[in-house]
């Protein structure tokens, strides 16, 4: 599948392209090979005591891309990784969404049973945590990320050192793309694959997705959307926003469009849902990754530019996914 992508003054616009000649047999089959070669030798790695825990910040992608960081370095240095996703982005155990999609041992999607009182008897890295393992509080710093709030201390590690500390502990926030990478690993559990595909059903069988980022982060909407209206005159176009405000708006502008929403977006006064433990639930989750697998089956996505409102990691993840489905 090729894509095209056509940058203009207010947003950026990722077009599937299709093409007319099958794929070859030999090229699928180089990508299958490649891609279960992988999985056999995560199947048989050798796996010590040790353990990298990953509390991820910040949005879903944020979250993603600081767990394949983390599951890179545990693979590389023969740890256990344990995930603790309650903190931020999901503010739910990761179990509850996904689960490691081979037979990969030393991998944990939610914190086990005892471990928290473990972890305050073994040696840890960073060093301010001995004695009280991953039971701390922590905080944004604008200077370094987040931070320990007792010492002050930034909750890493150095991802290109060994180190003989029973537990390391990573909490950061940060974007990127390899979010992606995690969809090599692991998947969605199989209640998570019928919602969205059940979801999926209202859509229609071709569309264009709009998203627009609009709680922590604001953009121009209105000049986004007023760009964007003669492009989608006439077309089912896919409304995908964090805000409740967008949505009401866009609903009303885009009045030469049939627009749809698969997913129920709180008012949240335009705070972050990310961190928002009152409007933050299984259905808001689940909305976002329905919004994430809908964006990756669209002919087209459409969202602002970097002038006109914040780069979203979570547009680019569904780019991504455009070219390998993984969410259904």
């Amino acid at each position: 599948m090729r894509f095209k992508k056509t940058e203009l003054p207010e947003l950026v616009i990722h077009e599937r392209q299709h093409h007319h000649f099958p794929i070859s047999t030999w090229t699928a089959w180089k990508a299958l090979r490649k891609k279960y070669a992988k999985h056999i030798y995560l199947a048989r790695r050798s796996v010590g005591p040790r353990i990298v825990f990953c509390r991820p910040q910040g949005g879903f992608n944020d979250s993603l891309v600081q767990i394949s960081k983390c599951f890179s370095y545990a693979i590389n240095y023969g740890r256990r990784l344990i995930v603790d996703t309650s903190r931020s982005g999901l503010l739910d155990v990761l179990e509850n969404y996904f689960y490691p999609s081979f037979l990969i041992s030393g991998i944990h999607f939610s914190i086990p049973s005892g471990f928290s009182e473990t972890s305050a008897k073994v040696s840890c890295y960073p060093h301010c945590l001995n004695g009280r393992g991953i039971n701390y509080k922590s905080q944004h710093s604008d200077q370094t990320n987040y931070v320990e709030t007792m010492y002050n201390e930034r909750l890493t590690f150095d991802f290109n050192k060994k180190y003989n500390e029973e537990i390391l502990i990573h909490e950061q926030c940060g974007g990127g793309t390899s979010s992606i990478e995690f969809f090599d690993w692991a998947a969605p559990t199989r209640a998570v694959k019928k919602e969205i595909n059940s979801r999926l059903k209202s859509a229609p069988q071709s569309y264009i997705a709009l998203h627009i980022r609009h709680t922590d982060r604001k953009t121009r909407y209105t000049e986004f959307l007023a760009a964007a209206k003669p492009l989608i005159r006439g077309a089912n176009v896919l409304i995908c926003t964090d805000s409740y405000e967008v949505l009401s708006y866009a609903r009303k502008f885009l009045d030469t469009s049939r627009t749809y929403s698969i997913s129920n977006i709180p008012d949240s006064h335009g705070q972050s849902l990310h961190h928002n433990t009152e409007l933050t639930n299984r259905s808001t989750n689940m909305g976002a990754l329905c919004d994430l697998a809908a964006m990756s089956r669209a002919k087209a996505i459409i969202h602002p530019t970097a002038a006109f409102g914040y780069r979203s990691g979570f547009v680019d993840l569904a780019v991504s996914l455009m070219q390998r489905p993984a969410l259904a």
